[in-house]
């Protein structure tokens, strides 16, 4: 089991979070202690499952949840991510290319700039 965020996903989560300030509360508290279970390149994105082994506060949100997006070394169009929440709890992250092959990308050291939507 891998226990840490890559530098790529902890910023989509933590663009998420900003996205809904009124939830920043249980989000900030899941971040600190989420654990990352399992990461999949998925040829057009990635998915990074979670889970935890402490009791956490519930987000009250309908899943998926956010829309950020970044600009990502390797790819012309960028990525945009999603958190899916399941029984309050973050599940995975999915970050999603625009058509554009992630296979060879190194998510774990890839250079990026969050925005808040693909035409900034």
């Amino acid at each position: 089991m891998v226990t840490q965020f890559f530098a790529i996903e902890r910023a989509a989560i933590e663009a998420i979070a900003s996205q809904y300030p009124e939830l920043s509360g249980p989000f900030l508290a899941q971040l600190e202690v989420v654990l990352v279970e399992k990461r999949t390149n998925a040829g057009a994105g990635f998915y990074t499952d979670f889970e935890y082994n402490v009791e956490v506060p519930s987000i009250s949100a309908p899943s998926p949840i956010g829309e950020p997006f970044a600009e990502v070394a390797g790819l012309e169009h960028g990525m945009g991510f999603l958190l899916a929440l399941r029984d309050g709890k973050m599940a995975y992250l999915e970050g999603y290319s625009f058509e554009e092959v992630t296979v060879p990308l190194a998510f774990e050291t890839i250079s990026f700039a969050m925005k808040s939507s693909p035409l900034q």
